[in-house]
């Protein structure tokens, strides 16, 4: 059973890597197109173990293999036009929203997109009884199919960039309406409110994950 929660993990990690990979991609690629400098960019996590050189920035190869982030010249970044601006900021969740398609198809990732914040909310508010069943026929899915499970993870994780937050897509391309980026005060302040909203409803999803695991044990 162990082997299983530890396969099971390696999954969800190597999905989350993908499309944090997906994402990195898409964005220094519109960096490149509208000529946003970019400051570094980072694959992996933790220490650097490798650093690059490259025509565009600093390629960093972190010591723990999960994730990737592209950083931003922010001074730079603030002479762009608005919509170069927004593109820049738009181009990886179109990217892993596009990435899940290839893998679900267009009417099947619709479907699971229609689905995703009604899920995620019910779950939160009632981890056992649904947020724990749906994440073991998530991972059910993802064992026997991996590419389904990617596109599933990718499509409902592509829903929560559409929420009109700071910490979100969609937030930053409205902070960017707002001359230098909008009030630090402001900006700041609805964050911290965000972090406290979200913060239960992590818990509230650990709570599912780990309960699902508890089952698989």
């Amino acid at each position: 059973m162990l082997f299983a929660i530890c396969q099971q993990i390696g999954l969800l990690l190597l999905f989350a890597t993908v499309i944090v990979l997906v994402w990195s991609v898409a964005t220094v690629a519109a960096c490149a197109l509208i000529r946003i400098k970019i400051d570094k960019i980072a694959i992996f996590s933790g220490k650097p173990v490798f650093t690059f050189q490259t025509p565009l920035c600093p390629l960093h190869i972190g010591c723990i293999p999960t994730g990737a982030y592209v950083s931003r010249d922010m001074a730079d970044f603030a002479t762009h036009s608005l919509y170069a601006r927004w593109l820049m900021i738009a181009a990886g969740p179109i990217a892993v929203v596009l990435s899940a398609a290839a893998c679900l198809g267009l009417h099947e990732t619709a479907t699971q997109m229609s689905s995703a914040l009604s899920q995620l909310s019910q779950g939160a508010i009632h981890p056992i009884t649904h947020g724990a069943p749906l994440v073991a026929r998530f991972l059910d899915i993802a064992r026997h199919a991996p590419v389904t499970g990617y596109g599933l993870l990718a499509v409902k994780g592509a829903m929560l960039y559409i929420l009109p937050i700071p910490v979100m897509p969609l937030g930053d391309m409205l902070i960017q309406l707002f001359p230098k980026g909008g009030n630090t005060r402001l900006i700041s302040a609805v964050q911290t409110i965000v972090a406290l909203l979200v913060l239960p409803l992590s818990i509230s999803w650990i709570a599912a994950v780990t309960y699902c695991f508890w089952q698989v044990r």
